[in-house]
């Protein structure tokens, strides 16, 4: 199993007047390194939709350890905790210097674009994921 390593800057723009990045922030941070991810494993999201599937969130933890902070560098590693039917988990840590600051997951259901219905993960699509699966 791989864990996939994506780096980010805490933007301004992202962050409360102490500087602290605001908990909102983090789901587009998770959502990059998600993406990311797929891109990695040859399914990037604009493929997939091309063929049909969509995948909304379904729900969304976050843990936060630690405040991630003004300017600092992050890295997110990401890796697929679950694949069950038409739902998939990603789990999240969010470091800064080896030092562990926020854990998360998301789950997504895999929906047929036309129908609006849960679809099974197809095993194509097991496959080119199978090394970031745990």
């Amino acid at each position: 199993m791989e864990r996939f390593s994506t780096h980010f800057r805490v933007m301004y723009a992202d962050t409360d007047q102490m500087q602290v990045m605001h908990h909102s922030a983090y789901v587009k941070y998770l959502e990059v390194a998600r993406t990311e991810l797929m891109r990695d494993a040859g399914l990037p999201y604009v493929e997939m939709e091309s063929m049909g599937i969509m995948s909304p969130i379904l729900d969304l933890y976050i843990k936060y350890l630690r405040p991630a902070l003004y300017d600092r560098v992050l890295e997110v590693k990401t890796w697929i905790s679950q694949v069950k039917g038409s739902r998939i988990t990603f789990s999240y840590e969010i470091y800064e210097d080896q030092q562990l600051l926020t854990t998360a997951y998301t789950t997504l259901v895999f929906l047929d674009a036309k129908t609006k219905r849960p679809s099974a993960i197809q095993e194509s699509f097991l496959e080119k994921i199978k090394n970031y699966i745990t």
